[in-house]
C-alpha cells in the first residue's frame, strides 16, 4: 500500500486490511490490554503515514514539529473512525477513506 501512487488509495488500502482484523481487534480490545492495543494501533497508523510523507517528499517544507503534529492529529482521527464506524456498506468506506484525504488536505474544512 506504500507503493499506491495516491495518498487515498494507500489509505483505503490501510482500511481494508484493518477491517479484515476489526473482529480479532475487537476481541483483543476487550481484554486487560485493551490501552495497550490502542497505543500500539496509533504509533501503527502514525508511522504508516509517515512512511508515505516521507516516500512521496511531502511536506518538505515544514519543519519536523508540523509533520510530528498533523501526524499525531490525524493518526487519532483515524483511530478513532476505526474505534466507532460500523462499516456495513463498501460504499460507505470509499466515502470516508475520500472525506479523511479532504480533511487531511485542508480541502474540507468543518469546525465544531
Amino acid at each position: 500500500s506504500l507503493a499506491a501512487e495516491e495518498p487515498e488509495t494507500a489509505l483505503r488500502y490501510f482500511f481494508d486490511l484493518a477491517l479484515e482484523s476489526k473482529a480479532a481487534v475487537k476481541k483483543i480490545l476487550d481484554t486487560n490490554y485493551s490501552q495497550e492495543i490502542r497505543e500500539l494501533l496509533i504509533e501503527g497508523i502514525k508511522n504508516y503515514l509517515d512512511k508515505i510523507v516521507e516516500r512521496k517528499g511531502l511536506f518538505d517544507e515544514n519543519s519536523r514539529l508540523d509533520l510530528k503534529v498533523a501526524l499525531s492529529y490525524h493518526a487519532y482521527a483515524i483511530a478513532g473512525i476505526l474505534y466507532e464506524w460500523d462499516f456495513s456498506d463498501e460504499s460507505e468506506i470509499d466515502r470516508i477513506v475520500h472525506k479523511i484525504i479532504q480533511l487531511m488536505a485542508g480541502e474540507l474544512l468543518i469546525y465544531p
